[in-house]
């Protein structure tokens, strides 16, 4: 079948869509005709300045989202044009909270341009739990793939391409002359080795500042604030070998890029495949039969990794390291079950920088039962740890609570008003822990951070703005 895969605004720049090459690898191997369209990228580089400026508050509201549309309609109709080019005869797009908006426009656009067009949406947002059963009832949308997509939209392709019924598809919500059906989950896929490598080939390298790479599904830790689990389900990786042989393949592929970025929830999450992953790069380029490649990604404090693995990983081309720190406090970092020692992630962030690794760390603001005592640990870890920090990162949403985390199921453990709740608004039962006293927390960190001499990304400027924005709404709805 003659299948497109696209994300729309607004979503990462600087690396193509991991799930888009994924899937592009997969269907083509099964003998489809495949285009992909990074829409986000293209959308972005045409745009005017202005929208540039504010990409990523746009497409998550409405109002602005159809500002941006009849502001632009030539470049939105020279888009639908170019997608439409090759008469693909089904499209799917990846839907992340970000993403939604602009993908259910171009889902309406494509369906007005024909209604036998098959439209396909999928991605993290498509759980059951979250939007799923929402997406799939609008008229424009014919299937939501939920979970890991590879194996669901193959079979979904081989049932449409043979004109079949569908009476079976686990891992789909499908929908049929108005009537929807829902066939529940499929099994996760255990052999994650055994996924073909990635497609790079629909787009230019030089577009993007890293390529993306597999490593893992899911994660070690049972974080109670965060989601993955619930849409990954069980940590698997791939071993050390299958991860160096598809790095290798993509260096020999393309010998200009070496610039790689691991997209998973953590690298360490299995330490042996990690430093054998490093042995292989190591020896390889010792013996000249690669150039040494750059690579980084996401982690987690494990009082295993020392300095001898650090600097091992160094020595294979990891040059940076993103934390999932979140609290400096040991008691609110046992309460989000985060499974570390805050000794250990001082000692850690200081290695790696010996080893020659930069360092970021992520940062929330107002976890439940966190107090101003607690709050301040996490700026004396920041003091502590300034002199080896390369980046601070605070949460854009300051601390919120989705479908699929521990939290927003045990509102009550965490002393959350239940009645009100909101994934971004909550408030403590205590009325002491609300969306504005969050925002005076970071505001805090903001000043705070200026005398530390490490930068924040995104910039505390940057937040602030978008947070005002959300403090407007926050006293609107209250007064409503």
């Amino acid at each position: 079948m003659r299948v497109t895969l696209i994300i729309t605004p607004a979503t990462e720049l600087n690396i193509p869509s991991i799930a888009l090459c994924s899937l592009a690898g997969k269907l083509k191997d099964e003998g489809h005709t495949v285009k992909v369209f990074d829409l986000n990228k293209y959308l972005y580089n045409a745009a005017p300045d202005t929208a540039k400026k504010e990409w990523g508050e746009i497409f998550i509201d409405d109002i602005k989202t159809a500002e941006f549309i009849n502001s632009n309609k030539q470049l939105i109709d020279s888009t639908l044009d170019l997608i439409l080019k090759d008469q693909p005869e089904v499209f799917c797009f990846s839907i992340f909270f970000s993403t939604a908006l602009m993908s259910l426009k171009f889902a309406q656009y494509i369906k007005g341009f024909n209604r036998e067009k098959t439209i396909v949406f999928g991605g993290p947002h498509c759980h059951p739990e979250w939007w799923g059963k929402k997406l799939i009832k609008n008229e424009n949308v014919d299937a939501v793939v939920i979970g890991e997509g590879e194996e669901t939209l193959s079979e979904l392709l081989r049932h449409l391409e043979n004109n079949k019924v569908i009476d079976n598809c686990p891992g789909a919500l499908l929908k049929k002359d108005g009537q929807i059906f829902d066939f529940g989950f499929r099994k996760q896929i255990k052999e994650i080795n055994k996924l073909p490598f990635l497609d790079y080939t629909w787009f230019n390298p030089s577009d993007y500042t890293a390529l993306p790479l597999p490593l893992s599904r899911g994660c070690v830790n049972l974080c109670t604030f965060c989601s993955v689990n619930g849409m990954w389900g069980k940590y698997r990786t791939m071993t050390g070998n299958r991860v160096f042989e598809e790095l290798k393949y993509h260096m020999e592929s393309l010998p200009e890029r070496t610039e790689f970025y691991f997209c998973a929830p953590l690298i360490n999450g299995n330490l042996r495949e990690l430093e054998k992953l490093c042995d292989l790069i190591i020896e390889s380029v010792n013996n000249e039969s690669m150039k040494k490649p750059s690579w980084s990604g996401a982690a987690t404090f494990r009082h295993q990794m020392n300095g001898g693995l650090l600097k091992k990983m160094h020595e294979a081309g990891c040059s940076n390291l993103t934390f999932g720190l979140e609290s400096g406090s040991q008691k609110i970092i046992d309460k989000m079950r985060k499974g570390f020692r805050v000794k250990d992630a001082v000692r850690i962030i200081k290695e790696a920088k010996e080893a020659g690794i930069k360092t970021s760390v992520n940062i929330m603001f107002g976890f439940p039962t966190e107090t101003a005592e607690d709050f301040n640990e996490t700026l004396v870890f920041l003091d502590q740890t300034k002199d080896y920090l390369n980046y601070i990162c605070p949460s854009e949403g300051l601390c919120y609570f989705n479908p699929l985390s521990y939290v927003f199921y045990h509102l009550d453990e965490f002393s959350i008003e239940r009645d009100s709740f909101d994934e971004l608004f909550w408030e403590s039962e205590d009325k002491k822990n609300t969306f504005p006293e969050r925002f005076r927390r970071f505001n805090e960190f903001a000043e705070f951070t200026k005398t530390l001499n490490v930068e924040v990304q995104p910039s505390c400027e940057q937040i602030t703005s978008a947070l005002k924005e959300r403090l407007d709404f926050y006293y609107k709805k209250m007064s409503s």
